[in-house]
């Protein structure tokens, strides 16, 4: 009950800057929609972002990250995705972080085909990282996909990029809901 009573305060004190055209700091607005990401208030991030558009602000590649990274957190796919288009119909260049949230939306929202097709388009723009990765594995693992997961995480070290503590928990898990107990074992040397 406290969080959302801060968050509409935080709300509050934003909407009511952008209404007497004071341009809030931009520091300020993605702490706001930061806090609304690790509060789990996508809605209210993505709030944030439109009353930003109405001020004197406008989106850039932090604003778009920060509004799909609260939708992923969300597990909200549909609309982080959206988020990514309209940021390339706005002529702003995508990151890695922004792929990567597109592919961790996907993810939470169980749709591992759309999280390996987001995987695979940052693959051919730029380097995948360990977030790209963990991501793809643990979107593959939470379909029952084990033969996806375990392909991505053995392709890992390949391209240099190695396991963290959240690839080989989702690789893992992978084996164990078909327990395989083998390929756990073999993970473990």
């Amino acid at each position: 009950q406290l969080r959302i009573h801060t968050f509409l305060v935080m709300f509050q004190i934003f909407y009511q800057s952008v209404i007497i055209q004071l341009e809030p700091a931009t520091r300020f607005a993605f702490a706001q929609m930061g806090a609304c990401e690790k509060g789990n208030q996508w809605q209210l991030a993505l709030t944030f972002f439109d009353a930003m558009q109405t001020g004197r602000h406008r989106a850039d590649v932090i604003s778009y990250n920060a509004a799909i990274s609260a939708c992923a957190k969300g597990a909200q796919w549909i609309m982080a995705v959206a988020f990514f288009h309209a940021m390339s119909n706005s002529n702003i260049d995508p990151t890695i972080i922004s792929y990567n949230a597109c592919i961790s939306a996907c993810e939470k929202g169980g749709q591992w085909h759309l999280a390996i097709a987001w995987f695979d388009t940052l693959s051919k723009v730029s380097h995948c990282d360990v977030i790209s990765y963990s991501a793809a594995i643990s979107a593959c693992e939470k379909c029952g996909h084990w033969h996806h997961a375990l392909f991505l995480f053995e392709a890992m070290p390949k391209v240099r990029v190695f396991p963290n503590l959240l690839s080989y928990s989702a690789a893992i898990s992978a084996c164990e809901t078909l327990g395989l107990k083998l390929l756990v074992f073999s993970f473990s040397k």
